[in-house]
């Protein structure tokens, strides 16, 4: 092969990315719900019926749906330090345990973390609100042989089912 069959295939490779590049934002904004309902109503073998339904169910899927806030439990309730004495260690001030935290669950989590890991929870608790890491980070920081995801998850899901009893 030449050189020049060489610079031109090389050249078109570039122009195509460039135009790759180009043309990807104006494609990215075309509103494809738009296009896909516009193309349903005009279509001459739908009913009338058959494009108010379409047109509906473009509708309900773009409103947005009303969300039940829940408010948040707070990590000094007495009702979240009930259910999280029997996963520390007796003699624990659960005051102190519970200070710092931005939220109940995230207090019951790690607690539940605490007590499957066999970690002591004032540790755990130093690197997660102290020193900012993820659960998942100071898990495998404290425990590299556990499995550090599924143990937050589990961890989560046990305190997310205490912290929905207290509400």
């Amino acid at each position: 092969m030449s050189i020049g069959r060489s610079l031109l295939i090389t050249a078109g490779f570039v122009g195509a990315f460039a135009l790759g590049v180009w043309a990807r934002p104006h494609i990215d904004t075309i509103d494809m719900n738009r296009v896909g309902t516009r193309h349903a109503a005009n279509s001459p073998s739908k009913t009338a019926a058959e494009s108010r339904t379409a047109e509906a169910r473009r509708v309900a899927e773009t409103t947005p749906k009303a969300r039940v806030e829940r408010v948040p439990v707070s990590p000094m309730s007495p009702a979240l330090h009930e259910r999280l004495q029997p996963l520390l260690r007796k003699g624990t001030k659960m005051e102190i345990a519970a200070e710092g935290f931005k939220s109940g669950e995230q207090f019951a989590t790690l607690a539940h973390a605490s007590r499957n890991l066999d970690i002591n929870f004032m540790v755990l608790k130093d690197r997660v609100v102290t020193q900012k890491k993820s659960l998942v980070a100071a898990i495998r920081e404290l425990k590299p042989e556990a499995n550090a995801l599924r143990e937050a998850e589990a961890a989560r899901a046990a305190a997310k089912e205490d912290v929905s009893g207290i509400e």
